[in-house]
């Protein structure tokens, strides 16, 4: 099958709509080779929200389809004031999008893209359903072994996933990791994701950590990312990222921020034409923010 358009899949509710946009225009901007079709899943989008992102993905004369999804298929999941139950939307993408196309590229808002996707895009599969790079934080807090999964399968991070399709659809894993997550919701710590690790542990395939560099690249101490990756992957994952994915509490527009791609989200903000959200600067994040200017953003957050 040919593979020259490229299938972006975003799940999302109104809350996440000024990330979701700043990210599909750093996708276009760095990507202005490539051919891209945009899908977007949500049970509760607002029209406006969807129009947003049909005018944004227009402009860069990128095809674009809204899927509206059966919201009773999320009820019962778990949740928390983090995770809502549209973050399983991406769940049941693969079994809902209307398109000639064997893959799927997921994406999270809180991410930017700085480079060619195209080989990720490409990367082949061998009969795995998902490919999707390891969370780095998980190497240090041992996620897998709370989900009593092997070692040599790890804890993969959620924010890009590429997905096989006819592999995920012939074998039912919307249901599969929908029911996992309903069934055991005492031993899920970040519930969609580790519903996804349990059921797609024999199913994944790793992906290099340029296509999806998390903060804690940043914050995980030395002698934990070390017995992994060597010095020189570190700094060439810290130096050239293809994918950074804003996966920490503060966010790239929160005040505090001070992540070392934060510019670069502004200027694809700017480009945007999205606003961020209002934000009341209290002497507690001030003094925050001068402890990491002092200290150092990644020495205090460090694991």
């Amino acid at each position: 099958m040919k593979r020259d358009l490229i299938h972006i899949g975003c799940s999302l509710n109104d809350s996440f709509l000024m990330p979701y946009g700043v990210m599909l225009v750093s996708l276009f901007e760095t990507n202005n080779m490539n051919r891209f079709h945009i899908h977007i899943f949500s049970s509760d989008l607002s029209k406006q929200s969807i129009e947003t992102l049909k005018d944004i993905t227009e402009r860069y004369h990128a095809g674009f389809s809204y899927y509206t999804l059966d919201s009773s298929l999320l009820e019962g999941l778990p949740v928390n004031n983090r995770i809502s139950k549209d973050t399983y939307s991406w769940y049941l993408a693969a079994e809902t999008i209307n398109s000639d196309t064997d893959r799927l590229l997921i994406l999270d808002g809180d991410i930017i893209v700085l480079d060619d996707i195209k080989p990720l895009w490409e990367t082949e599969l061998n009969g795995y359903t998902i490919a999707a790079a390891q969370d780095i934080a998980g190497i240090k807090l041992k996620e897998h072994i709370r989900l009593n999964i092997p070692d040599k399968k790890g804890y993969f991070n959620c924010g890009v996933i590429l997905i096989n399709l006819r592999e995920w659809t012939k074998n039912g894993f919307t249901r599969k990791v929908l029911a996992f997550a309903k069934e055991n919701p005492c031993i899920l710590k970040y519930l969609d994701q580790d519903a996804g690790n349990y059921v797609l542990q024999d199913r994944k395939k790793n992906i290099d950590l340029k296509w999806n560099q998390q903060v804690g690249i940043y914050f995980l101490r030395k002698k934990y990312i070390r017995s992994i990756y060597s010095e020189e992957a570190v700094n060439e994952i810290k130096k050239n990222p293809a994918i950074v994915h804003f996966n920490g509490l503060e966010k790239p527009w929160n005040y505090t921020n001070l992540h070392p791609f934060k510019d670069k989200f502004n200027f694809f903000l700017k480009i945007s034409g999205m606003k961020k959200p209002k934000e009341k600067v209290t002497f507690r994040k001030f003094v925050k923010k001068t402890a990491y200017r002092i200290f150092g953003w990644s020495w205090w957050n460090r694991i």
